[in-house]
């Protein structure tokens, strides 16, 4: 069980390539020991050497797909160039959004007290609208 969570750590397709041996040497090993000692030993040793090489398979992996990509975005520079543009519209117009949510919405405002301020309305029936801001006079009086 914990060494198919340790196979976890490798890519996929290194693990359908080599997960099988991996599972039937470490297998083959923990038959020929009984010592919990050198169990233990064994365990951390593999554990160790899953980390150390699951990283780099992960790294070459994503080096390929760099390599991969820089190769396609060269052969169609009219797509590159359009894709680079949406991207960096897409990532302006979400920055400006949520920048004015942060600033509107989120942020309490720069007054004193801003839990104290009031909105005051006049309420004389005028036709066609309920309520209205009220004229300075109306506002002193």
């Amino acid at each position: 069980m914990l060494l198919r969570l340790l196979l976890l750590l490798y890519p996929a397709s290194f693990r359908a390539e080599y997960g099988a041996e991996i599972a039937r040497v470490f297998a083959a090993r923990r038959r020929e020991i009984s010592n919990p000692f050198a169990i233990l030993a064994l365990w951390l040793e593999t554990i160790a050497d899953t980390v150390t090489t699951a990283i780099p398979a992960h790294w070459d992996i994503l080096r390929q797909d760099v390599a991969y990509t820089i190769r396609c975005l060269r052969r169609a520079p009219g797509f590159t160039i359009t894709a680079l543009l949406v991207a960096a519209l897409g990532i302006g117009a979400t920055t400006a959004a949520f920048t004015l949510t942060d600033h509107v919405l989120l942020r309490p405002l720069p007054f004193p007290e801003a839990d104290r301020l009031v909105k005051i309305w006049d309420d004389h029936a005028r036709k066609g609208y309920p309520r209205l801001e009220p004229s300075p006079a109306n506002y002193r009086d």
